[in-house]
């Protein structure tokens, strides 16, 4: 038997929202996506291909964790096809995402190949 899935987009308030009224519920399955792309060998494609994509369709912030040179790019601001701030940071440093401002990965554990990330919170 088929189901058909409905994605919808919402904000991180809509979420909390959402939490709080008891419409999420622990184990409903809800994925909220951060946008990050690990790339190995296809930095080029996540940079030429899906950035635009991602920035055109007012996706906030877009990180690609370039594994061979050990740099995670961070995209933030979309304006039209491109976004106009873009960060780098490497082993090392430690970064947040604009949603959850209070919760910091560090980039030598983003750009592990370990699958295990800790999350440290502040």
């Amino acid at each position: 038997m088929e189901t058909d899935v409905t994605k919808r987009l919402f904000t991180v308030e809509d979420y909390y929202r959402m939490a709080r009224a008891g419409i999420l519920r622990p184990e409903d399955r809800v994925e909220l996506i951060v946008t990050v792309e690990v790339s190995d060998k296809s930095l080029l494609k996540d940079q030429k291909i899906k950035l635009p994509k991602y920035a055109e369709a007012g996706i906030s912030e877009y990180w690609v964790a370039d594994l061979r040179h050990n740099i995670l790019y961070v995209y933030r601001s979309p304006n039209g096809q491109i976004y106009d701030a873009i960060l780098t940071f490497g082993p090392g440093d430690s970064v947040s995402v604009l949603a959850f401002p209070d919760i910091n990965f560090r980039v030598d554990e983003l750009l592990s190949t370990d699958c295990d990330i800790p999350v440290d919170e502040l």
